[in-house]
């Protein structure tokens, strides 16, 4: 996901609903959430096999990434499950179904940008 997008529209959607919430709160939330995913990046640059382009076959390497990355992906969508309900003070329904709602369309809409910009 796109940082500034996904950011803008949890605000979006939160402003929608409470109408106190702060923008500079969901930068935070997304920017402290991919600090996990940042946390990854060193242990799989080291273990990832510089090749042909190849694809991948299961070797020990491919499987401490994904042991490394996978805990490494829980911990982000909480962090950023956290930080969106404490940014925007929803609760039940709106919260959950916002939330999930809000992260497949900033991805698909991250995919679109990301189209038109190349």
């Amino acid at each position: 996901m796109l940082g500034p997008l996904c950011a803008l529209l949890f605000w979006g959607y939160a402003q929608v609903l409470t109408r106190h919430a702060r923008a500079i709160d969901f930068r935070g939330m997304i920017g402290l959430s991919r600090l996990a995913l940042l946390l990854t990046a060193v242990p799989i640059a080291l273990l990832t096999p510089h090749g042909s382009g190849a694809p991948a076959k299961l070797t020990p390497a491919l499987l401490a990434i994904a042991l490394i990355v996978l805990p490494c992906v829980v911990w982000y969508v909480t962090l950023l499950y956290q930080g969106f309900k404490n940014a925007s003070g929803l609760r039940g329904a709106k919260l959950i179904g916002g939330f999930i709602g809000l992260v497949v369309a900033a991805e698909c809409l991250s995919k679109v940008v990301l189209a038109f910009m190349s």
